[in-house]
Formats: C-alpha cells, structure tokens, sequence
C-alpha cells in the first residue's frame, strides 16, 4: 500500500516505485518535492524524491 500522498493520482507512481525497489523518483510535480511528510516516508523505502534538475545533476555526478 503506498503513503498518502496529497494527489490520489500520485499513488500509483509511489506504490510502482516502492513495489520496483526503485532508488529514486524524478519528477517536475511539486505534491510528490515539496511533502516533507511523504519525502520521510519513501525515504524509509530508500526511495528519494528529486526535481528534474536535482536528479539531472546526480546524472551528472556519475551516481546515477
């Protein structure tokens, strides 16, 4: 079961990723960047959250 999150349409993104193991989301929508609730939650998944431009620059750091 994915955490709550502020848009319902957001749900099936976070359980995909939680249910893929993924390491990280890129996203541009500020619901999923911007709840410090929900960012502590998918952290405890190992699963950060990060802006399009936050997750080019890990791209770029060669941790990608």
């Amino acid at each position: 079961m994915p955490p709550d999150s502020r848009d319902p349409k957001d749900l099936p993104v976070l359980a995909t990723a939680i249910d893929g193991k993924a390491e990280i989301i890129g996203s541009g929508d500020n619901d999923l960047r911007a709840d410090d609730d929900l960012r502590g939650v998918m952290a405890s998944y190992s699963i950060q959250l990060l802006g399009v431009h936050s997750f080019l620059k890990y791209l770029d750091e060669g941790d990608g």
